[in-house]
C-alpha cells in the first residue's frame, strides 16, 4: 500500500489518497517493491499540493523458501535467480563496507539537498540518575515528527 495526505487542518486544500495491490508471487527485491511504490504513488499523486505525509505499508508476508506455486505462463525460474544473485551481492558489500554504500538510483540526492539526520535531543536527560526518571530504565520519551525537518 503507498498513502499520501498534505495538512488535515487546511480543509480547502486537503487532499488525501492511497493505493493498495497484490503481487502474483513473493517478492523479496527492492527493486520490485520500489517499482510498484512508484507506479502506485503516480496514479494518486496531483502536483501542486503540499504534502505532508506519505508511506508505504508491507503487509501479508509469505515464507518464500517454502517454494511456491509458479503462474501458468511463467518461465521456469522466472528470471529471478540472476536477480537475487545481484540482490545479495549488494547486500554483502553494503554489510561489509557501509551501509547503502550500493543503492538504487531513485534514493540519491544531490549533495546540497541531501537530508542529514540528527537524533532529537530536546527530551535527553539533563544528567539526572535513573532513579529519578519516572520511566523504567532511564528511558524518555521521545517524538520522531520532526526528525528530518529541514
Amino acid at each position: 500500500s503507498v498513502f499520501i495526505s498534505t495538512s488535515r487542518f487546511d480543509p480547502e486544500k486537503f487532499y488525501a489518497n492511497g493505493r493498495e495491490t497484490t503481487f502474483i508471487r513473493p517478492v523479496s527485491l527492492d527493486a520490485d517493491l520500489m517499482s510498484s511504490a512508484e507506479k502506485m504513488l503516480k496514479e494518486i499523486f496531483i502536483p501542486g499540493y503540499k504534502y505532508k505525509k506519505c508511506g508505504v505499508i508491507l503487509s501479508n508476508f509469505s515464507d518464500i523458501s517454502a517454494g511456491r506455486q509458479a503462474a501458468l505462463f511463467e518461465e521456469e525460474n522466472g528470471g529471478d535467480e540472476k536477480k537475487l544473485r545481484v540482490a545479495s551481492a549488494v547486500d554483502s558489500i553494503n554489510r561489509e563496507f557501509k551501509q547503502g554504500i550500493i543503492k538504487p538510483a531513485a534514493l540519491f540526492e544531490a549533495p546540497e539537498h541531501e537530508k542529514k539526520w540528527a537524533p532529537r535531543s530536546e527530551f535527553k536527560s539533563g544528567g539526572e540518575s535513573k532513579k529519578d526518571s519516572p520511566l523504567p530504565d532511564g528511558l524518555r520519551f521521545q517524538n520522531h515528527s520532526e526528525d528530518f525537518a529541514s
